[in-house]
């Protein structure tokens, strides 16, 4: 933004200052306001109030005290105004006249009238040193115009050479305006504070219509405990600002300390973040140690057989070409593709023994895992015993779920609920509670998929499987879709 643009915009900031001021104010109280040309005019006017007339000199001379230290404090401030803003000196002929007005309105209750002083006094406390901020901004606003004649004095010597990095550089100059714009801000910022501070003193003393409150009204109301309340957001707003202006004109003072200061932070932001990055990184690691010995646990809870060796050897054997007539076979494709719920998700293929069933369902585990975005589990029954039962083949089944989707934390924390030794569970998981998590599991955390079981007249209670295998292929009240396939003596391929 140019600094034409900065004006106008903080210009529009001060109006709206005094705008909200003024419509803050009962029609009455704004027939009473009126701007101070100066605090000088502010000062004789409060000196000069009917309430004040039955003082003494020195309670006045009291009373008025804090009221001239808060006007020399302020009166720099309305300096900086004009210089940081180019603008006219009306805008501190408001504060003063706001002043002026809660002033007036307090005057007919000494008591508040002191303890706005002391108010004041508080005030004074936390208020930047404007004093010594104006010096500052009028030395940089010399040494910007000096630098400016230099340039121009460059430019006209050696044209084209002009090298705003070859000369020295004043914090306020537009080489660096950040800081400038910011200190700006906050002065304006002040003035808005300032004037909502007088707004909520000023409704004090009166009445929603404009007219001043009782003295019995005011000194029984409620007012002082909201008003410790406004006092201590004044004061945190007032010290925030200060505390903005104190860092912004310590980079104004020292470029180089800024840079230090900058450069620091920047250290500590990225020993910070290397910090974070470290706990992060450790924090992944417990992680995933955690959920290593989680897996580690849940399958010595499955307690899962050998699977891999049965396939490995079916797969061995084949020709090539093996099984290549299934995948144009239409009760096959049907079954591979088939989205409907319930209906075809069940093939069954027969065949006499050494018809080569094994060989076949090898082959088509390969093929389906071809397919992306697809889960195929397997199990082979033989007439091992530990390899002949459906709560074997749930326990490889499930197992091999788990290999599958390392990143289901769901998964994961269903396993481990289910066996938790809190929870009453069991150091093997028992046939009841592997049937439920293989519906659960494939009815609720995986899609889409396929599994295939050869052998099931090897199987010595296949029975117990079928009602979770109808279930997972009806659907179970979810919209997923598996497809089971089953191999069994009789030679012939059709959808069940």
């Amino acid at each position: 933004m140019s600094g034409g643009e900065s004006d106008t915009g903080r210009l529009k900031e001060l109006q709206n200052a005094r705008d909200v001021f003024l419509l803050g104010l009962a029609p009455d109280e704004r027939c009473q306001f009126a701007n101070c040309s100066s605090a000088e005019e502010m000062l004789e006017c409060v000196r000069t109030l009917p309430a004040f007339k039955r003082h003494s000199r020195s309670r006045l001379k009291r009373l008025m005290a804090p009221i001239e230290r808060l006007s020399i404090t302020l009166s720099p401030y309305f300096d900086i105004i004009g210089i940081v803003v180019s603008s006219r000196p009306e805008w501190a002929g408001v504060v003063w006249g706001s002043i002026r007005l809660v002033l007036k309105f307090a005057s007919n209750y000494m008591s508040l009238f002191t303890k706005i002083g002391q108010l004041f006094d508080t005030l004074l406390k936390e208020l930047p040193r404007f004093a010594e901020i104006l010096e500052i901004i009028r030395q940089s606003k010399e040494l910007q115009l000096l630098e400016q004649e230099k340039q121009e004095e460059r430019s006209r010597l050696w044209p084209g050479s002009a090298d705003s990095r070859t000369h020295r550089r004043s914090p306020f100059t537009t080489t660096d305006p950040d800081v400038y714009d910011r200190i700006s801000d906050t002065i304006i910022a002040i003035y808005h504070w300032l004037m909502g501070m007088l707004q909520s003193v000023a409704g004090i003393f009166t009445h929603p219509d404009g007219s001043a409150k009782s003295s019995f009204r005011v000194l029984t109301g409620s007012v002082w405990r909201s008003f410790e309340e406004r006092f201590s957001d004044w004061m945190e707003e007032l010290r925030s600002h200060k505390a903005a202006l104190a860092d912004d004109l310590a980079v104004a003072q020292a470029k180089i300390l800024t840079d230090e200061c900058l450069a620091r932070h920047a250290a500590r932001k990225h020993e910070s973040q290397a910090a974070q990055e470290r706990v992060e990184v450790e924090r992944i690691k417990q992680a995933e140690r955690r959920r290593s010995h989680l897996l580690y646990s849940i399958q010595q809870w499955l307690s899962s057989p050998e699977f891999m060796k049965e396939h490995e050897a079916a797969s061995g054997v084949r020709y090539e070409g093996t099984a290549e007539w299934l995948w144009d076979n239409k009760v096959f494709q049907h079954w591979r593709t088939c989205e409907e719920i319930g209906k075809g998700n069940i093939l069954w293929v027969q065949g006499n023994a050494g018809a080569g069933k094994t060989t076949l369902c090898a082959s088509i585990v390969d093929e389906l895992k071809e397919e992306p975005d697809t889960d195929v589990f397997y199990f082979y029954f033989t007439a091992i015993a530990e390899k002949s039962t459906v709560e074997s083949s749930l326990r490889a089944i499930l197992a091999q779920a788990l290999q599958q989707n390392p990143e289901s934390i769901g998964l994961f924390e269903v396993f481990e609920m289910t066996m938790s030794s809190l929870l009453g569970g069991q150091r093997i998981a028992s046939l009841k509670e592997l049937l439920e998590l293989f519906i659960f599991t494939f009815s609720k955390f995986l899609p889409k998929g396929h599994i295939i079981l050869d052998g099931i007249d090897e199987c010595e209670d296949f029975e117990k499987l079928i009602p979770a295998i109808q279930c997972l292929t009806s659907g179970c009240g979810s919209k997923n879709v598996w497809h089971v396939i089953y191999t069994a003596p009789r030679c012939r391929v059709h959808a069940i």
